[in-house]
C-alpha cells in the first residue's frame, strides 16, 4: 500500500503543478492493485479535462484512468450548440492538415461527434485537436 500512496502523491503533484489546469475542484483515488486512478470532479473546458486525464497517463506506474470528470462552462464560457458547430467548423476549415471537406459534425448538448474519411490517422488526430480548446465543448467523439 506505500506504493499506492507515493502513486497518489505523485498524481496530485503532477494535477497541481500543471500551469493551464485548475485542479481544485478535482479529486483523485488509486482504486485496486493494478495502479488504476479514478479521477472525479468538475472542470470549465474539455480541454482542461484532456489536460488532466493526459497529465495522469503520463505517470510512470498508472496503468489506467477512470474518468468521471464533469464539464461544466461557467455561466460566462457557456454556448449554444449553433454557436459551438460554427466555431467547430471555423476549426477545421482553418486547420491545413485537416481535409475539411471530408469531415463532418454533429452538435449535442456541447458534445462534438466528429465523422467522416480521412486517408491518414494523423489527419483524424488533428480535427480532434483543432476542437479541443474550443470553449463550450464537453466532448469530443471522433469516429
Amino acid at each position: 500500500m506505500v506504493a499506492n500512496g507515493g502513486l497518489y502523491t505523485r498524481v496530485m503533484e503532477k494535477l497541481n503543478f500543471e500551469p493551464s489546469l485548475d485542479a481544485s475542484n478535482l479529486a483523485i483515488s488509486i482504486q485496486g492493485d493494478h495502479d488504476v486512478v479514478l479521477i472525479e470532479g468538475t472542470v470549465n473546458s474539455f480541454a482542461e479535462k484532456w489536460i488532466a486525464v493526459n497529465a495522469i497517463k503520463s505517470i510512470q506506474g498508472i496503468k489506467a484512468v477512470a474518468d468521471e470528470i464533469k464539464v461544466d462552462p461557467s455561466q460566462k464560457y457557456k454556448r449554444s450548440d449553433v454557436n459551438i458547430a460554427e466555431a467547430a467548423t471555423t476549426a477545421i476549415e482553418s486547420n491545413v492538415f485537416v481535409p475539411a471537406d471530408k469531415i463532418k459534425l454533429v452538435v449535442k448538448e456541447g458534445i462534438i461527434t466528429l465523422s467522416g474519411e480521412v486517408e491518414w490517422q494523423y489527419q483524424k488526430i488533428r480535427a480532434e485537436t483543432a476542437l479541443r480548446n474550443l470553449w463550450g465543448v464537453k466532448s469530443i467523439i471522433n469516429i
